[in-house]
């Protein structure tokens, strides 16, 4: 039986710089609820001055992610991370290390 953890709690937790800075913005559909318990993807808010395209692009073109639009499901100002598919404690401290990385970049971006 494939199970998702320990992926889901590593890429939790490389969402934390995201979740302090969204502590500070004015939305508050922006803010990152309570690590959900069950399904294999994760929606997490775009920084402010963002815009989906800009948010994909970066973490696209500077740390291989491939995420998806919210708006496609549904949730604007959202982008969905799927890890349904990633298999191996291995592969996911790699994507959860490139993950970390990108939302301190969007946050970065977001402050400029």
């Amino acid at each position: 039986m494939v199970t998702l953890e320990p992926v889901r709690p590593l890429l939790w937790d490389a969402l934390r710089p995201l979740a302090r800075a969204a502590e500070h913005w004015k939305t508050p559909s922006t803010r990152l609820q309570k690590q959900p318990r069950g399904a294999f993807y994760y929606f997490i808010p775009i920084p402010p001055g963002l815009g989906e395209e800009a948010a994909l692009r970066v973490l696209a073109s500077e740390y291989g992610l491939l995420l998806l639009p919210g708006s496609a499901f549904g949730a604007p100002g959202h982008l969905r991370l799927g890890y349904g598919g990633i298999r191996g404690v291995g592969v996911a401290v790699e994507v959860a290390a490139r993950l970390r990385s990108g939302v301190e970049q969007l946050c970065r971006l977001s402050d400029e």
